[in-house]
């Protein structure tokens, strides 16, 4: 920024939406991380579990857009398919890990990844 010039504007948002905001992302990350203990308890496949997660969560974001009166195109369904593949293939090999080793080695394997990618 150069001597003289504004600051951006930065929209307000207010203290509810915050509020808001920090329940929703407690929420994930803590139902992200009881995830693993739940696979390794349920008797059930990991391809099972997944399937499950990802129709509810599909189900959740589709009523997200509905209720901000934004819609869903086939556009958009074509640029996050593959990444959507990959996700659902990512977890899916995690939960099924999970029932080869314990909840910790196969955390610590996955956080390890990035390493893989820069080499």
């Amino acid at each position: 920024m150069a001597a003289g010039e504004a600051p951006p504007v930065v929209p307000a948002v207010s203290r509810s939406a915050r509020q808001w905001g920090m329940v929703g992302a407690l929420g994930a990350a803590v139902g992200w991380g009881l995830a693993g203990v739940f696979v390794v308890l349920a008797a059930t496949p990991g391809l099972v579990i997944v399937l499950y997660r990802m129709w509810l969560g599909a189900a959740l974001l589709v009523a997200a857009l509905r209720a901000s009166g934004r819609r869903l195109t086939w556009r958009a369904i074509r640029i996050a398919a593959p990444g959507g593949v990959l996700l659902f293939a990512d977890m899916t090999l995690f939960f099924d890990s999970l029932r080869l080793t314990s909840v910790a080695v196969a955390t610590v394997i996955g956080a390890l990844q990035p390493l893989l990618v820069l080499a």
